[in-house]
């Protein structure tokens, strides 16, 4: 098992000081309550226990209830649906858990804490704001974060250092033309906006109106056994145009395959299991996947709550969240003082929780949101 933080794969080695020693899961069967309240965004709590484990807890921001969860029967492995959602009240600052933890053999432990929250949702809006072009969204994000960044103290470098942007020549429209013209697509607007600028995020960066091209091509030149992949998989990747790669052990790619999916094809995600499948979405949407060579055979589709394709623009910004927001969330919670126990993001649609036993004695809350390919995240619909 390995999964991707900060540009980076970790395998189980890394891993063991990260999480609780279980596999990837399974989606939940049954759909969390959800609590609204007057707020920013949503917050989803997935419990990781131990086999057979029971869970009840109620959750408070700044001392007004939340929400409560009744987790039965733990299958010892995390579940992609959450046991709870709730909405994060604006400017609250504490959360708050009351917890019972109850064994397969029957016995009990009461957890209580307070864990206090920094959220960066003013610095981050920019990212999620639809009414501007893709582009224009990097631009104001960038800015955010220089604010974020100044206001937290003690980092040594600028937004523009995570998000680097440098216009392309005039010359690039008509290279973008070419190209669909050449492969008969259309790529989707996110994208047009986004090869408005040379754009790396680190190490990794994606395309150039100059380097456009096939996923296969990619692969190809990388070395890996194109040919020894399934013919499903190989005419998905002849298909597919490479928008964004990851570089660091080994290499990766956000893809488009305009053609889309298949009804009941699987989804391949880090928490699906066989009984997960895609369903087909609005006509010329295509779908979105991350794929790597270390899960050459399986790419890894971007699928919404209702199992069908994520949207280009999700796509996009799950690049920026994995490539820029990770490592600078991490910044924050590391030069911020006092130090916060959990930075939030209240712009994000929906943010994820892992809640789990700590060590054997604290039970504490993980956020799970940007790490990877974004293990835990069903897009919203």
């Amino acid at each position: 098992m390995a999964i991707l933080r900060g540009g980076k794969w970790l395998g189980a080695s890394a891993l063991a000081h990260l999480v609780p020693p279980a596999a990837w899961a399974a989606d939940a069967v049954s759909p969390a309550p959800n609590v609204a309240l007057e707020g920013a965004g949503w917050v989803a709590i997935h419990p990781w226990l131990d086999k057979g484990d029971e869970l009840e807890a109620s959750f408070l921001a700044d001392g007004k209830p939340l929400g409560k969860l009744q987790f039965r029967d733990s299958p010892g492995i995390m579940r992609r649906d959450p046991a709870l959602k709730f909405q994060w009240p604006k400017g609250a600052t504490k959360l708050a858990f009351e917890a019972r933890l109850t064994s397969a053999k029957g016995k009990s432990r009461t957890f209580k804490r307070t864990m206090s929250v920094f959220d960066v949702g003013a610095f981050t809006s920019g990212l999620y704001d639809e009414s501007l072009e893709f582009d224009q969204r990097l631009d104001k994000l960038i800015a955010q974060m220089d604010q974020l960044i100044k206001q937290t103290g003690g980092m040594d470098y600028k937004g523009a250092d995570l998000i680097k942007m440098k216009p392309q020549p005039a010359s690039a429209a008509a290279q973008i033309a070419a190209f669909e013209s050449k492969n008969k697509l259309k790529l989707p607007q996110p994208v047009h906006a986004l090869l408005r600028n040379t754009v790396t995020l680190g190490d990794c960066y994606f395309t150039t109106p100059k380097n456009l091209g096939m996923l296969s091509e990619d692969i190809k030149q990388w070395g890996d056994p194109f040919d020894k992949l399934s013919k499903r998989v190989q005419e998905r990747y002849s298909r597919s145009v490479a928008v964004f790669f990851e570089v660091g052990d080994g290499m990766g790619a956000l893809a488009w395959d305009p053609q889309g999916v298949t009804a009941g094809e699987p989804g391949n995600g880090r928490l699906d299991t066989n009984e997960v499948r895609a369903q087909p979405g609005k006509p010329g949407e295509g779908v979105w996947f991350w794929m790597h060579e270390e899960k050459l055979f399986e790419p890894e589709l971007l699928l919404n709550s209702r199992m069908q394709p994520a949207s280009a623009s999700q796509a996009l910004v799950n690049a920026v969240q994995c490539y820029a927001l990770d490592s600078l969330a991490d910044d924050v919670r590391e030069n911020r003082k006092p130090a916060p126990d959990i930075i939030f993001d209240s712009s994000n649609p929906l943010l994820h929780l892992q809640m789990f036993v700590e060590n054997t004695s604290r039970m504490t809350l993980w956020q799970r949101s940007y790490e990877g390919h974004g293990p835990l995240n069903r897009l919203p619909a």
